[in-house]
């Protein structure tokens, strides 16, 4: 059976993800005004209205929308033919515009089980970014990043978490294997000894408990990721939106009744946030409705070496996208060869914390302060 989703949590999240991704909002403005519902095959449905939107964005030359267009119109996940066209039409089309653009960029596809990646900068004396988002994200989405990543002098590699977009890896958060696989292939091609991870979300607990297994991860940089509380009562004093059950619902083939069960053991014990070496750089917001804010506590009150910034948002912090991008980029910067920019980085993000009003907590070792 086709599930149908809450339009009103759909329209809602697409604001979040297309902001994010610099969609024209007026295009975005006219696709939520025409649909009325999440119908397979209705005129007026969720991905019919998107998916004929990238259509003639795509006959009109305008790729890059024409790409975000039907990444929306195949979230939050493929769960009917039209999602699934839409997926396989932004992946084609992406790989199409990368060709064009970007030749040195790299598609790799990973077997048994499958998954993909891209991967650009390639140079056996380059430290490793990989960027992954979480339950809802793509890599096709991730595009600033390899750019701006690549320009920084990284190897960079564009994946999914698994179950996500096509990647079929069973989704563990005790399994690592994601990052073994990639950082195998990488090896002679790439410095795998110094890796770096901006994960999203659930891809920044991954990457978390990822670290615990290999202590070549440095730094982890995330945005509302799940790390205790969430998978324990920490969830149900929240009004955690319907989508983010029903898609981890459909990564798990299960209901979603029995969601909460198969994460119960997932939470990082203070100990094993103890044990984590990595450098944790880790964006709250504090009207989180998904993540509850304890988890942005026990970042801090365990992890030795860690940056909090909080802000007053929802989950991935859609209002303060300025903020969260020089956050993000000052942590690459930090660990660059490109010296002059760490100083003035470092002060952007300071003017950029007291602008709008963020809240900054970090270990002795790692302060602003002391930057």
């Amino acid at each position: 059976m086709i599930k149908q989703h809450d339009v009103a949590e759909l329209k809602a999240f697409a604001r979040l993800h297309s902001r994010a991704q610099k969609l024209d909002e007026s295009v975005l403005d006219f696709a939520l005004h025409n649909i009325e519902n999440d119908i397979h095959g209705d005129p007026r449905s969720w991905a019919y209205v998107l998916s004929s939107l990238a259509e003639r964005a795509e006959s009109s030359g305008d790729i890059q929308d024409s790409i975000q267009l039907y990444n929306l119109a195949r979230f939050p996940y493929v769960g009917d033919p039209a999602r699934k066209k839409a997926l396989n039409k932004c992946q084609q089309l992406y790989r199409q515009w990368l060709a064009n653009t970007l030749p040195d960029v790299e598609y790799w596809r990973f077997s048994d089980p499958d998954f993909g990646c891209y991967t650009a900068g390639l140079d056996k004396n380059k430290p490793v970014v990989v960027v992954l988002g979480g339950i809802v994200s793509i890599k096709e989405q991730w595009h600033r990043l390899l750019v701006m990543a690549k320009k920084l002098g990284y190897c960079v590699v564009l994946t999914e978490l698994p179950g996500v977009g096509e990647n079929t890896l069973p989704y563990d958060a005790h399994d690592s294997q994601l990052f073994r696989r990639i950082l195998k292939r990488l090896q002679g091609r790439a410095n795998t000894q110094d890796v770096h991870v901006i994960g999203f979300s659930f891809g920044g607990h991954l990457a978390m408990n990822a670290s615990l297994e290999n202590s070549n991860i440095h730094t982890i940089t995330t945005v509302g990721a799940p790390i205790a509380d969430f998978f324990g009562d920490g969830s149900n004093k929240l009004a955690i939106p319907d989508i983010t059950y029903n898609t981890l619902a459909h990564i798990f083939d299960c209901d979603n009744t029995e969601v909460k069960s198969h994460i119960s053991d997932w939470g990082l014990s203070a100990e094993s946030l103890e044990r984590i070496s990595a450098n944790i750089h880790y964006l709250a917001s504090s009207r989180d409705e998904i993540i509850p804010l304890d988890d942005m506590q026990a970042v801090r009150s365990n992890v030795p070496h860690n940056q909090i910034l909080q802000v007053d948002d929802i989950h991935g912090a859609p209002n303060h996208l300025p903020l969260t991008v020089i956050w993000i980029f000052s942590d690459l910067i930090a660990g660059s060869r490109i010296n002059w920019l760490r100083g003035l980085t470092q002060r952007l993000l300071k003017r950029q914390v007291r602008k709008v009003g963020a809240k900054y907590y970090g270990s002795a070792d790692t302060s602003l302060n002391h930057s």
